[in-house]
């Protein structure tokens, strides 16, 4: 499988998660009368209209949203009581309170819990910094909700406009930008219009979110993924030190310093070959075009899922 094709997969094996949300969220916040049901006539219709069509006037009494706002402020407070110093009261420190106040919401709202950490100057300083990622646009690996240990792979849906793209995947380079300018030209069919009045503020869009199609006008669907492979190395003891560096399988450049230690009378590098875990992230269109790929150590999301059984979440 491409991997366009391993996201899309993953992203559908999902399909039944992010409906549960849907409804979970709609009762949270007073719609609980929303569920469609098919009547004695084979029509489609909500809870609620079929209710009013009998001559019933259903009301709702939500017990759901004071427990869940509760919970929040009440961790909210607690996070506040602990706070001593000016530098954990700094807006920095203030913004990450309230991140994790919304990841706890949606997590007593969904079961789903997700953050990703950047490293990153969006205040004069260059920090470690934890996002909240919706459910309705993460995907992952079914293994990875019983045991985050599993994870082999994980990503999110992004709505990029056409300065994002450039800004991340161009790196410095001219002709890589102008490359991304044609992709993104393809990818967006209807053009941007800068200062154009916005539709629907204040409405979600991530209740309809499809995985081709982005939800905001005037941007293009990226899909971050991250995969687990497994690649080669080659382990070397230093006899003289004892010191073990892990390199590249393909570096030439170990050869060369086996020939220099033997000139100086040095005892060779012990050389072994290995097999080393490494994730690959690539971010790609809906069409499937890499914009962009790299190898790294772990991949950038923290989650947690709360599961009643058999992993079901």
């Amino acid at each position: 499988m491409t991997p366009i094709e391993l996201a899309r997969a993953a992203w559908l094996g999902g399909d039944a998660l992010r409906r549960r949300r849907l409804r979970f969220k709609r009762y949270t916040f007073g719609d609980q009368w929303g569920d469609m049901v098919l009547t004695n006539t084979d029509e489609t219709m909500s809870e609620l209209e079929l209710l009013r069509r009998t001559g019933h006037h259903p009301t709702t009494c939500n017990m759901i949203l004071p427990a869940v706002t509760a919970i929040v402020g009440h961790y909210r407070q607690k996070v506040l009581e602990k706070t001593n110093s000016a530098s954990e009261t700094a807006p920095a420190a203030m913004s990450g309170l309230e991140t994790d106040c919304s990841t706890l919401q949606e997590f007593l709202i969904s079961g789903c819990a997700i953050q990703r950490l950047s490293v990153e100057n969006r205040d004069g300083t260059v920090r470690t910094w934890a996002d909240m990622v919706s459910p309705a646009r993460f995907f992952i690996d079914q293994a990875a909700t019983v045991l985050p240990s599993h994870t082999r792979l994980i990503g999110r849906l992004h709505d990029m406009p056409l300065m994002h793209v450039l800004l991340k995947f161009a790196h410095g380079n001219r002709r890589k930008a102008s490359r991304l300018r044609d992709i993104f030209d393809k990818e967006v069919p209807f053009p941007v219009m800068p200062g154009g009045v916005s539709h629907g503020i204040g409405q979600s869009f991530n209740d309809t979110i499809e995985f081709d199609k982005p939800s905001l006008p005037g941007t293009m669907r990226v899909v971050e993924l991250w995969t687990l492979e497994c690649g080669e190395s080659t382990r070397c003891l230093d006899p003289d030190t004892g010191v073990v560096q892990e390199f590249p399988h393909d570096d030439d450049s170990l050869i060369r310093r086996n020939n220099r230690r033997r000139r100086k009378g040095q005892a060779p590098l012990q050389r072994r070959w290995s097999l080393l875990p490494k994730w690959r992230c690539r971010y790609i269109t809906a069409s499937g075009t890499v914009l962009d790929e790299f190898y790294a150590d772990s991949h950038p999301f923290v989650f947690a899922f709360y599961p009643a059984i058999d992993g079901e979440i």
